[in-house]
């Protein structure tokens, strides 16, 4: 490689180092582990409270709040920035052996596969509503984890994976911090996979997102690590159980009995039995997040 592509490589990695977000393994359950799926995005807003909604049955999440610029010196350094990357890229478009990350983002998924072995047992199901109920479910566990509010999280997740939560949270309770995610914005959603395991189905899916990650002190609202304002874009496996044999047309009716232990449920609003504690039936088919993690990209 000559020397002025050196000087490039350099220059890039310079600015780079100079304007990226702190390393820190956070997110919902710590983590981490976004690799190459975990890129850098736009500086957010400066300040304002944030108020989210589903936007009805699309697959895009949208979060309130105003955007603001990040400033001269900011702006000159994404400029700079952006100078090096063109410059580089222009020099080495010959290079047949370039895999950037930006490549990964065309990894083919057979959706249309999965929807249909999942009808096959669930001929009711409806791709478009499970996705819109997985957007609301996904923003919603980002939101109680980021609030420290085990409560909000307890209807979301499976028994397992919300008392590996509930520990990670009282964890952070005890030591002042609090893991904030803000600004999030689901861009798509893909049902990736279906499949039969034991007594349960589960299904895999692919949420490609943007948000902000940092760690603050809950107290002093001091930032401990992360940057407030830089918008990551991540690619998360989120997979989502229920029991087998449930259908689309049988489960948004409400039991008047707990199925474990046969007790009567004194209101539609209980989450758990009060007698064995077990989780109540929800309006969403059955179904709740069991795993959430980084999505491993393939070649």
């Amino acid at each position: 490689m000559r020397k002025s592509s050196w000087l490039r490589i350099t220059f890039v990695l310079f600015a780079l180092f100079i304007i990226s977000p702190s390393s820190i393994k956070a997110d919902v359950g710590n983590s981490g582990g976004f690799g190459g799926g975990d890129s850098g995005g736009s500086s957010g807003s400066s300040g304002g409270s944030s108020s989210s909604s589903w936007s009805g049955g699309s697959s895009s999440y949208y979060s309130g709040g105003s955007s603001s610029g990040s400033g001269p010196s900011g702006l000159l350094l994404v400029g700079l920035i952006s100078y090096g990357v063109i410059i580089f890229l222009k020099s080495d478009r010959e290079n047949k052996n370039d895999y950037s990350p930006s490549r990964f983002n065309y990894e083919h998924i057979d959706e249309v596969s999965t929807v249909d072995l999942i009808q096959k047992n669930d001929p009711l199901f409806s791709a478009s509503k499970f996705k819109s109920f997985v957007g609301t479910t996904f923003v919603g566990v980002q939101d109680a984890w980021s609030n420290l509010d085990t409560q909000a999280m307890r209807p979301l997740t499976t028994d397992s994976l919300f008392k590996m939560y509930e520990t990670q949270i009282n964890d952070y309770i005890r030591s002042g911090k609090r893991n904030v995610l803000s600004q999030q914005e689901v861009r798509n959603i893909t049902l990736s996979n279906y499949r039969i395991d034991g007594d349960q189905e589960v299904i895999t899916v692919r949420v490609n997102a943007s948000l902000t990650d940092y760690v603050i002190n809950n107290k002093t609202k001091s930032l401990l690590s992360g940057k407030k304002y830089f918008v990551f874009q991540r690619a998360y496996s989120v997979e989502f159980v229920r029991d087998r044999g449930t259908t689309s047309d049988n489960t948004n009716k409400i039991d008047s009995n707990c199925p474990n232990c046969g007790a009567p449920i004194t209101a539609t609003t209980q989450l758990e039995c009060e007698y064995c504690n077990s989780l109540l039936g929800n309006s969403n088919n059955g179904w709740r997040m069991n795993k959430y993690g980084a999505w491993v990209w393939k070649l």
